[in-house]
């Protein structure tokens, strides 16, 4: 899933942003991770 279509999901609270997070920080890659972090920080924006 791209950070773009993610940060939609987010936008429209789709997703738990704290549990996406900290599941992405224990279970992701540092690839994931980052893209979680994209997402999160524009689904604010």
């Amino acid at each position: 899933m791209s950070p773009e279509v993610l940060a939609r999901a987010l936008a429209h609270g789709r997703f738990d942003r704290n549990r996406l997070r900290e599941m992405a920080q224990r279970y992701g890659s540092r690839a994931t991770l980052s893209r979680v972090d994209r997402a999160l920080r524009e689904s604010t924006s």
